[in-house]
């Protein structure tokens, strides 16, 4: 349940972004972290649900308790 709902996540994303300006991107990022839609990195690098590690520094993620 969990992956199909980090896979529909992602895919809403990506969907977003595609039809996006340059200009509002970052924006969109920003919001798709706050939604939960995305996990953001020690580095700032927002990550998409399946990524277990930052795209751009290889930390591991970190799971909230």
């Amino acid at each position: 349940m969990i992956e199909m709902e980090d896979e529909r996540a992602e895919a809403v994303t990506v969907s977003l972004l595609g039809s996006a300006e340059g200009s509002e991107a970052p924006a969109i990022m920003r919001a798709a972290v706050r939604a939960g839609l995305m996990w953001r990195c020690g580095c700032r690098q927002a990550n998409y649900p399946s990524h277990e590690t930052c795209v751009e520094c290889r930390e591991p993620r970190r799971v909230s308790k």
